[in-house]
């Protein structure tokens, strides 16, 4: 069968609008997927049926049935933005698997199921196009998903938005006086300060406020040491005036091995050029501030008086 010459550009899929707008009469498209000779991908969506399957692919068919553009999880995937959770590990190992979500400001639209439609304002500038489809910006996916997570998943991606560039105070600021009475926008004021800060986790920004609170100390964040034996390590924080640093572990710090094995060769060589190292937690730092603040104070007393 003849299929419109668009379909080259959009992963061999194609509407019947378009269909019959390259000529091809909707009795012939009707004909051909009761015979097999297309698929209905989604409503109103077809292609051949031997079409290979992609992520890409599964998302643009979603965009085309609604006729809106891919938001949130199916942004993300656009973007290729390498944050650790399971809507995009699932989907990077197998297609179907892969989070279908658009943002429209229609009320009537064909019911697809497992596709996720967001009502929320959307204005056109946030939108882009990505291999063809259209999608949100990616400093508007990225404020998008900061505001619908739960709290510690929503300070992880946050944290990784600003290392890498995505998002700045400025991006987040404008977000949340765009969205003033809308879900999710106390989530944004609660991540407005991580773009300020020097801290490179979430973690290390909850270490902030308990370090200060620590009387008598000075402390600085991120200290490059440079051992005898030449190796350069980043410490999160050392109390000044002293050989004590304090470092953190992320929430998902212990499931990467690789990374464990490595921090513990770290802080070997660092004890034996003579540093004391206090190591807490996420959840310490979340859940036990006085008894972290404690423990700091009292090895500083202790590192004093051997001095």
């Amino acid at each position: 069968m003849r299929i419109p010459p668009i379909a080259d550009e959009q992963d061999g899929l194609f509407t019947r609008v378009q269909a019959e707008s390259a000529g091809i009469a909707r009795s012939t498209v009707a004909r051909n997927l009761k015979s097999g000779r297309l698929l209905e991908v989604q409503p109103g969506v077809v292609s051949l049926p031997e079409t290979a399957d992609s992520i890409r692919r599964r998302i643009r068919a979603a965009a085309m049935a609604i006729d809106a553009p891919a938001t949130h999880w199916s942004a993300a995937l656009l973007w290729h933005l390498d944050h650790d959770h399971a809507a995009l590990n699932d989907a990077l190992k197998d297609p179907v698997f892969t989070p279908l979500e658009v943002t429209t400001s229609r009320q009537h639209h064909p019911a697809i199921p497992g596709l996720i439609v967001h009502r929320i304002p959307l204005p056109q500038q946030h939108i882009v196009m990505v291999d063809g489809i259209a999608t949100t910006s990616r400093v508007r996916t990225c404020i998008d998903l900061i505001a619908a997570l739960p709290r510690q998943q929503s300070r992880s991606l946050a944290f990784r938005a600003h290392q890498q560039g995505w998002l700045s105070s400025s991006h987040v600021r404008q977000a949340i006086g765009e969205r003033r009475r809308m879900d999710g926008t106390p989530r944004l004021r609660e991540v407005e300060p991580f773009f300020a800060s020097s801290a490179h986790s979430n973690a290390e920004w909850l270490l902030v406020p308990i370090l200060n609170s620590v009387e008598g100390i000075r402390w600085r964040g991120n200290v490059r040491v440079t051992t005898s034996r030449g190796a350069v390590y980043v410490l999160d924080a050392v109390v000044v005036g002293t050989r004590l640093a304090i470092e953190v572990d992320g929430y998902r710090f212990h499931a990467d091995r690789q990374r464990f094995a490595d921090d513990r060769r770290r802080q070997n060589d660092l004890v034996l050029e003579g540093w004391t190292i206090l190591r807490f937690t996420w959840h310490d730092l979340e859940n036990r501030p006085e008894h972290v603040a404690r423990e700091i104070a009292g090895m500083v007393a202790q590192l004093r008086l051997a001095s």
